[in-house]
């Protein structure tokens, strides 16, 4: 588990130390041993969340979310370390139950959008090129 506390980055990396300042937050190259550590944990999550989950097929799914840069979609389209994709597009697009785009809001308006979440924010279409969908 990873302490919200902990000074340095090095261990952990900096996207799970900023994300144990919010909630209990667990780092482990196997998926399934930190899984199990945190269900196992004092005070058991509801909910885990997994990055990069969808390449893990072992661990039981009750919704899978494929969350895309809304901004440059997919990048190139190319599968590491040609480009930023962990595996081909559509072969994640049939693993998922939705997909999320993700962008950093652009003017007041989508601010206000972006401050209070609500289904219609979940809601934007993801225009890809065809080949994308190959």
């Amino acid at each position: 588990r990873v302490a919200p506390e902990v000074p340095s980055a090095a261990r952990v990396g900096d996207e799970a130390r900023l994300l144990s300042r919010t909630a209990p937050t667990w780092v482990c190259a196997d998926r399934w041993a930190g899984a199990s550590a945190a269900c196992a944990s004092a005070t058991p999550p509801s909910v885990l969340l997994m990055d990069d989950g969808l390449q893990h097929p072992t661990l039981h799914r009750d919704l899978s979310l494929l969350v895309v840069d809304a901004e440059h979609l997919l990048g190139n389209g190319r599968v590491l370390p040609a480009g930023p994709l962990r595996e081909p597009f559509h072969r994640s697009l049939a693993r998922a139950d939705a997909v999320v785009a993700l962008s950093p809001p652009a003017d007041a308006a989508s601010r206000s959008l972006a401050e209070q979440p609500s289904e219609c924010s979940l809601r934007r279409r993801l225009r890809l090129p065809p080949q994308m969908l190959l």
